[in-house]
């Protein structure tokens, strides 16, 4: 459901890349993103098919405190990730509808898992 949150810890550099790359594919559009802007400026028409889908919007990534690294030293590496589930328009839409239209080649790919389980 929308607001839902979802907590990952990540210790190393591959797993952090994991996780921003399925980030990257739900990642909703800010209001005030340039290429949305340009579709709502100059293709309005473009912009108004763009459809509203569940995405994420994620916080900050969040370290250990010093404390808790004195605390507990292993903690030193992790990196925790919150990502908050909403309806929007996706960025991932956005940059293959701009890319359309200013002619520029190979648009972003939809991801290969289109729907999760649950949503």
């Amino acid at each position: 459901k929308e607001g839902g949150r979802c907590g990952l810890l990540t210790w190393k550099h591959s797993e952090c890349s994991i996780v921003m790359d399925c980030y990257r594919n739900y990642e909703i559009s800010q209001p005030n993103a340039p290429l949305l802007e340009y579709l709502h400026n100059e293709h309005p028409k473009s912009a108004a098919k763009l459809e509203k889908r569940d995405a994420f919007d994620m916080d900050d990534v969040r370290r250990p405190t010093p404390t808790e690294v004195r605390e507990n030293s292993r903690s030193r590496s992790a990196l925790l990730h919150v990502m908050r589930k909403k309806v929007g328009i996706r960025a991932l839409d956005v940059e293959r509808a701009a890319y359309k239209k200013l002619g520029w080649e190979n648009p972003p790919k939809e991801p290969s898992v289109t729907k999760w389980k649950g949503w």
